[in-house]
């Protein structure tokens, strides 16, 4: 006769209640702890570790989007804490499950967008082009003199995004120190507004003995622009200095920084870096952006740049010229009303309170239609370049900016 099992029914079914149970116990600590690590990362989390984690050249600016991950994470954890406590352990499996397949789904969307970029046809140049380390302290990096793209010298000798021509100190000067948008090497030097500015006063009001230095470099922050302006600007004896403003100018083109002081970038997941763009993209036509963190009162970056127009307005009345700061406003199409309004308000403001004149073009822009003035949401075509120039023309005659406009 076969040997009969000395274990009953009801003990294989106790022993496995108490497996169940177990296991269940595991799976309920796993979540608890997983929810609890979220909510106090989230809570915890500052924006240099979130940068170290998140943003490739070590610095996030975009500090709502900063607010919106660490409520994500919370809210996440939160969610996570609960169901260890008040689900089943069915439903506790089935949302491992549920993790588990958007891990994979993750890996999937990362590895295809790798491949991707590895069939790309040409790997973009980790070096940038046209500039180069420089020895003044706080610039970081210049123009590189006599560069040529295209088969164009696209900055001068000095180093200026101008022609190679000759300058005189005993002429009278003006000087423009600006970005990207002073040094835009898709636009003619000629329909640049510096030039056009300086064929105005040549034509308009009779005055061929002006001449105006274009200083802008690429990336450049308002402190950069400041710096540039004492540090060269200021050499040429000028009686106005122009001051372009764009409003990422409370924060420097970190990549361009990292590279030129050898900080490697940080590699992230291609995916993590995929939505946060898109993530931005969808905010920034409602003002959901670093443009408006970076001129928040009461913030390291607003501080900074309160101090830079201080130091502004002393070098004016120090060296005896005419500081003129010329807003450029975001070109963006947007679902609401114009969300950089108070930004605008806010930097008139305090230039104003340190004897800065403040030429905003906003008006003007949006008048003319920012489809018609626009190569890109931040830098003006040749019809925006010509706006500028002509705003700049009439201040200057208008308010009295030069000798010659008494």
């Amino acid at each position: 006769m076969p040997k009969q099992s000395t274990l009953s029914p009801p003990y294989l079914v106790q022993l496995a209640r108490r497996r169940t149970h177990t296991r269940g116990w595991w799976l309920r600590a796993i979540f608890m702890l997983a929810g609890l690590g979220l909510i106090v990362g989230g809570a915890l989390a500052n924006e240099v570790w979130l940068a170290a984690h998140l943003a490739p050249h070590g610095h996030i600016t975009e500090v709502a989007y900063v607010y919106v991950l660490r409520a994500l994470a919370v809210g996440i954890g939160s969610g996570c804490a609960i169901l260890a406590l008040a689900t089943s352990i069915r439903t506790l499996q089935n949302c491992l499950l549920m993790i588990a397949g958007l891990g994979v789904a993750l890996g999937g969307f990362e590895a295809t967008l790798r491949l991707v970029d590895w069939f790309a046809s040409a790997p973009h140049p980790d070096a940038p082009t046209g500039l180069q380390a420089t020895a003044y302290p706080g610039l970081f990096y210049e123009n590189a003199p006599n560069f040529r793209e295209d088969g164009e010298q696209k900055f001068n000798s000095l180093g200026m995004r101008d022609d190679e021509r000759v300058f005189s100190a005993e002429r009278t000067t003006i000087v423009v120190v600006g970005d990207s948008i002073e040094a835009w090497r898709a636009v003619p030097i000629a329909e640049l507004y510096p030039r056009r500015l300086e064929s105005l006063l040549h034509t308009q009001h009779n005055t061929a003995g002006v001449q105006v230095l274009n200083l802008g470099v690429t990336g450049y922050s308002l402190h950069q622009k400041r710096l540039m302006l004492q540090y060269r600007g200021l050499a040429w004896q000028p009686k106005l200095a122009v001051v372009g403003y764009c409003l990422n100018d409370p924060i420097p083109a970190w990549e361009l920084i990292n590279y030129f002081t050898n900080k490697p970038r940080r590699k992230l997941w291609k995916s993590v870096d995929f939505l946060n763009a898109r993530v931005r993209s969808l905010l920034h036509p409602y003002g959901l952006d670093f443009y408006h963190e970076g001129h928040r009162p009461g913030t390291q970056t607003w501080n900074e740049l309160v101090e830079d127009f201080h130091t502004l307005g002393q070098l004016a009345t120090q060296q005896n010229v005419k500081v003129i700061l010329v807003i450029f406003p975001l070109m963006v199409d947007t679902p609401v009303a114009y969300p950089w309004l108070d930004v605008h308000r806010r930097v008139t403001e305090v230039a104003r309170q340190n004897g800065i004149e403040v030429i905003d073009l906003l008006a003007s822009y949006r008048s003319a239609g920012f489809s018609q003035v626009r190569a890109d949401t931040v830098h003006p075509n040749t019809i925006g370049h010509r706006l500028a120039a002509e705003a700049l023309y009439s201040a200057i005659t208008q308010r009295h900016l030069l000798p010659f406009s008494n």
